[in-house]
């Protein structure tokens, strides 16, 4: 059952925790957006893992957005071609314990059709981005947006002077409270939360307006006096900016935003003419006269062998099958030179070809990476015909047709006028010293809010960033892979969708994908959904010798279908706020001498919360953030298609292409 919730001040206050509805309500995910963890919003397993190659194309996506003039030089076909040459050369040639770094775009994996899917794609965007001020960036699921023209000069320098104010309060304190080297938080909505059971509720709130666009904050900012006016209205452009991006990157219920731009379930092989497979002694033997040698015959399979075995190799990442690197590297790099004169003298030296020839055999048995376009056009990805794959799962597997994409639209300010929206918000600074000269990033990736504050989009601006190193912030999705649909060996598996090696059941991969990174530079705009993991990455003072910061503003919106107390429906809660309010605001204090007044609010000790109660339920909120987060952790799944997918034997079929294709078929 639907519970309907109301925080709008006309009715009594119907939200989760407050009159009788569980704090932890939660609606049925079809009927809300889409928030992180996976695990706790029954979001988990939807989302299907990418193939190497698509990851590359949305890294390489991100770093051709990041050049200067993009969107006009991406019409100009000889810069294109010098950004394809820059990229070839740029690439990381990193090994296969890389595939989870979140800057490596590996040219080697990106064919000519991807690249040129690639060239479509961000002209499309080009032109998106002139007209809306943003560019989409690793979409899949979701995506992220970013900018560094959405927000004009004159609001950033507003947010920098308005801020400072604040940031000037803070200068003022002993330097052992300032922490340096870790984020200090200049507006920090954990200070004087609501407290279920403890804090003074209204039970009729307030109301939030808003019109086209613009929004308009209708309550105070916890712990953002009122008194501070340019802030608050520096705040409402910066809220009103985000709601069109928010929109490119919400998603409602468990279908993704997004389509897959290559979807296959094989794989094609490149394997040398099918008589080079039957090198085997044995083989070789049986079809002899007789099924025996003789010194010719011998003589000729060792000059035929040798042959095989002088064959060029392919790099390893195009290996159909891998040596696990803990396995005892018994196999020598130059096979045709570990062949010795008395190997070839008689056919007694039969079986010591065997692990020759099975070596040559693992190295030449190699695949293509998939790429863009093989099944489906751009074109018919933009418009969501992307039902047939370019490798069709197994036989035995379809048991639902593919469909077509069917692409969502939202927009928050016309479908949730109305009511409002509630968003929390938080201003950041890091602040670094020569003496605490880095910043240690988080600590693994993790998603914004507890599960019952329902946050589902998220925007940050770094309005002041000064002499600090390259900072940027990682992206991550849980994803998921159903092994039995799926033509491929474990190493091919392993190789085409970017999964690390393992030993044993207690190192298996996590469902976990990294996309890519994007800067946080100055002016650098971002907005992306919460269902999306995030990680900021360590940085450092570019000049020792001088401090440097990064000062940012984050929003956090709450799912509009949800509605949450907020501080349109409790009074703020410091006490300082409240006295000077009273004593502002009363008459028969007015009319009072100063001392007489001062003696009256002093009897009111620290209500409605002192300070370091404040402080105290803070610290409790963030131990509880740190263990939520653990749990976010430990809650996502493992790989475990290596025991039943581990007997599985190669067998060459057509493809829909016609070439000759790999897949694995059980035994």
């Amino acid at each position: 059952m639907i519970i309907q919730m109301d925080n709008s001040g006309k009715f009594p206050l119907r939200v989760p925790g407050i009159n009788a509805i569980p704090v932890n309500y939660e609606l049925d995910v079809n009927e809300r957006f889409a928030h992180g963890p996976p695990a706790h919003s029954r979001n988990k397993g939807h989302t299907p893992r990418l193939t190497r190659p698509e990851v590359l194309l949305l890294r390489l996506i991100e770093h051709v957005t990041d050049k200067k003039n993009w969107e006009q030089d991406i019409f100009d076909e000889n810069v294109v071609t010098e950004w394809y040459t820059e990229a070839k050369l740029d690439s990381t040639l990193g090994s296969d314990s890389r595939y989870e770094w979140d800057i490596d775009f590996n040219m080697d994996l990106v064919s000519a059709n991807t690249w040129n899917w690639c060239i479509q794609e961000l002209r499309d965007k080009a032109l998106h981005s002139t007209k809306k001020g943003y560019v989409l960036i690793l979409n899949a699921d979701s995506g992220v947006c970013k900018s560094d023209l959405l927000v004009a000069s004159n609001l950033q320098e507003s947010l920098q002077d308005s801020l400072g104010h604040i940031l000037n309060r803070h200068s003022k304190l002993p330097l052992k409270e300032k922490d340096l080297g870790s984020i200090l938080e200049l507006v920090d909505p954990s200070l004087f939360m609501l407290a279920y059971g403890r804090t003074a509720v209204l039970n009729q709130g307030g109301q939030f307006e808003d019109e086209g666009k613009v929004m308009r904050i209708a309550s105070y900012i916890n712990n953002l006096h009122p008194k501070h006016t340019k802030a608050y209205a520096s705040i409402e452009q910066l809220i009103s900016l985000s709601l069109e991006p928010w929109n490119d990157v919400l998603k409602k219920g468990t279908t993704s935003r997004y389509p897959l731009r290559i979807k296959t379930f094989g794989f094609e092989a490149i394997e040398p003419d099918e008589i080079w497979g039957t090198f085997e002694p044995w083989l070789w033997k049986d079809k002899l006269p007789g099924g025996t040698w003789t010194q010719e015959t011998w003589d000729d399979y060792c000059i035929k062998a040798k042959e095989y075995l002088s064959l060029p190799e392919l790099d390893q990442k195009y290996r159909v099958q891998h040596q696990d690197p803990w396995e005892p590297q018994d196999e020598p790099e130059d096979i045709i030179g570990s062949i010795t004169p008395s190997m070839c003298e008689s056919w007694e030296s039969a079986d010591l070809w065997n692990k020759p020839i099975e070596w040559k055999w693992e190295r030449l048995h190699t695949f293509k990476y998939p790429e863009a376009g093989a099944s489906y056009s751009y074109e018919d990805w933009k418009s969501g015909k992307t039902a047939k794959p370019f490798i069709d799962r197994r036989e035995d597997r379809g048991d639902s047709p593919h469909t077509d994409h069917m692409y969502q639209s939202i927009s928050l300010q016309d479908d949730f006028r109305e009511q409002g929206l509630q968003i929390v918000i938080r201003v950041s600074s890091i602040d670094l010293t020569p003496e605490n000269p880095s910043y240690q990033g988080d600590d693994d990736f993790h998603v914004d809010g507890l599960r019952n504050e329902h946050i589902v989009g998220v925007t940050r601006y770094y309005y002041d960033v000064e002499n600090i190193t390259d900072a940027r912030i990682s992206f991550q999705q849980e994803d998921d892979i159903n092994p039995f649909e799926f033509r491929l060996g474990v190493d091919a598996m392993h190789k085409i969708f970017g999964l690390p090696l393992f030993e044993g059941e207690e190192y298996r991969p996590r469902k976990l994908q990294t996309f890519g990174s994007v800067g946080t530079n100055q002016g650098r705009f971002l907005a992306w959904s919460n269902s999306l993991r995030y990680k900021t990455r360590p940085f450092t003072l570019d000049d020792k010798s001088r401090p440097g910061h990064q000062r940012f503003i984050s929003l956090f919106l709450v799912d509009p279908h949800y509605r949450i107390c907020s501080t349109q429906n409790v009074p703020a809660q410091q006490h300082k706020e409240w006295r000077d309010a009273v004593l502002g605001e009363m008459a028969c204090f007015t009319k009072l001498p100063q001392e007489i007044a001062d003696t009256i609010m002093d009897q009111t000790g620290d209500w409605p919360i002192g300070t370091a109660e404040a402080q105290k339920w803070k610290d409790d909120s963030e131990a509880e953030r740190h263990r939520a987060r653990e749990v976010q952790s430990s809650e996502v799944g493992y790989y475990s298609f290596w025991a039943p997918i581990e007997h599985m034997e190669a067998d060459i079929v057509v493809s829909p292409s016609g070439t000759r294709t790999c897949h694995g078929v059980p035994v």
